[in-house]
């Protein structure tokens, strides 16, 4: 037998397991037979030491079994053959300089051998992934290569708590949610932690996955984080929905709701009109951004959040004609308000089951949309079409609120809140105004009551 199988045997769960049994039964033996035991030791004790040693030899290889993350991805680089050659002809691999445990597992911080960069070992890292049981962020600081490998389990569901209660959790007792966010929302969790995502600091949103992937209960965790935004920060918001499906229509006390064309028509004039008066109005005072409006103007613009749950149900595609004519001129306002809407207050939040050029419209859509999350897609094709990668094609199809969210640099696994509809409905505030006023059909452009009130 070599030496590879007599390890793996002596090293393996049921010997170690025998090996403990035996050797307690032995000790409680002795405890309560002393001399029958003491005969048997004499009569056998070749056989006892050499299984003691044997016992000895096992358990020291078990200890030493080396199953730290270095050594996973320092085997992940052997086996890719992630390397270059010395001065001799020796291999030169990228050495680990540095290792701190953190929250959320380890960070890691390796030299790189010249010809070797971190694009080269970012293009491997679903190799490292799996070999570490985990994920991980890589990047080129100061000439090192810094891995961060996110060690911590993530389950399947993760029940949204009332809002109220979410601010009170051990984990976010030291964020000052009113001060630090504009408009946070707590998504769920990844195996970095609890997920925000400032609305306002990540101004646009695209989402999409296929049927039964969670898309309309995340339409729901953000239009209830956004709601408490008001009720608990006063942090004054207006909502608008465009729900073909009427899924949302419980938030109909709360939001402008319409799942008509005409009404989505007026809503999207509505949004675009009053993008256009406040840009006119910070050119008039000097100003670039709804940050630097004076105090005293603030409570006149609100935040406005524009939500929409399946994108593809005002396509042109859908309509003939004039209709299809004018359905494209509605999804490009809706593209401009992307584009251009961030530094006057106005944020667009787009679902759909598959976000190509044909459902877009326009490629700027996407590209001036810095925040993608993407649940289960049908193909790796779908999955690229958001994430320019097949991840979200690898969610398994059984696990609903599981996606991908990618921006500002990171790209990890996150499980939504579970938030049914009943307990949705259960959570809504009572009198908290974040519903606008669509102006009067006789207003001219540029006569729009800011303030929605």
């Amino acid at each position: 037998m070599d030496n590879k199988k007599l390890k793996k045997i002596l090293t393996s769960p049921e010997t170690i397991k025998e090996i403990t049994v035996g050797g307690a039964f032995l000790g409680f033996g002795y405890m309560l037979m002393p001399e029958i035991i003491t005969g048997i030791i004499k009569n056998n004790l070749p056989f006892i030491i050499g299984g003691g040693m044997v016992s000895i030899s096992a358990l020291g290889m078990l200890l030493n079994k080396d199953t730290s993350i270095e050594k996973k991805i320092d085997q992940v680089f052997k086996n890719i053959g992630l390397c270059v050659k010395g001065e001799n002809d020796e291999k030169m691999y990228p050495e680990l300089i540095k290792k701190f445990k953190t929250y959320y597992g380890e960070k890691l911080i390796y030299s790189l051998p010249p010809g070797i960069t971190d694009y080269d070992i970012i293009e491997k890292s679903r190799e490292i992934q799996i070999a570490i049981n985990g994920e991980t962020e890589i990047w080129e600081q100061n000439g090192n290569l810094h891995i961060k490998a996110y060690l911590h389990e993530l389950k399947s569901i993760y029940k949204m708590p009332h809002p109220t209660k979410i601010m009170e959790q051990e984990e976010f007792k030291d964020i000052d949610f009113e001060n630090d966010y504009k408009l946070p929302v707590v998504l769920g969790k990844s195996r970095a932690g609890y997920e925000i995502l400032d609305v306002a600091d990540a101004p646009q949103i695209l989402f999409g996955g296929t049927t039964g992937s969670g898309k309309t209960n995340l339409f729901r965790v953000i239009a209830l984080n956004l709601i408490y935004n008001k009720a608990l920060f006063d942090k004054d918001v207006k909502l608008f929905i465009i729900d073909v499906k009427r899924n949302l229509g419980f938030l109909r006390q709360h939001a402008e709701f319409c799942f008509e064309y005409d009404h989505v028509e007026k809503t999207v004039n509505h949004i675009k009109k009053e993008m256009d008066k406040r840009y006119s109005y910070f050119d008039h005072i000097g100003i670039d951004d709804i940050e630097d409006i004076p105090a005293e103007e603030k409570s006149k613009f609100p935040r406005l959040v524009l939500m929409i749950d399946e994108f593809g149900g005002i396509s042109p595609n859908l309509a003939t004609g004039d209709e299809k004519a004018r359905r494209r001129g509605i999804v490009y306002k809706i593209a401009d308000i992307v584009n251009r809407g961030r530094g006057c207050g106005c944020h667009v939040i787009i679902g759909t089951q598959r976000p190509d050029k044909d459902t877009m419209e326009t490629g700027d859509m996407k590209a001036n949309t810095p925040v993608k999350l993407a649940f289960k897609t049908e193909t790796p094709q779908d999955s690229g079409v958001i994430l320019n990668n097949g991840m979200a094609y690898l969610i398994p199809e059984d696990m609903p609120g599981r996606s991908i969210i990618k921006g500002k640099g990171i790209q990890r696994q996150l499980q939504v809140y579970e938030l049914n509809l009943k307990n949705a409905r259960k959570m809504l505030p009572e009198n908290v105004d974040t519903k606008p006023e669509l102006q009067k059909s006789d207003r001219k452009d540029g006569e729009i009551d800011l303030g929605g009130n």
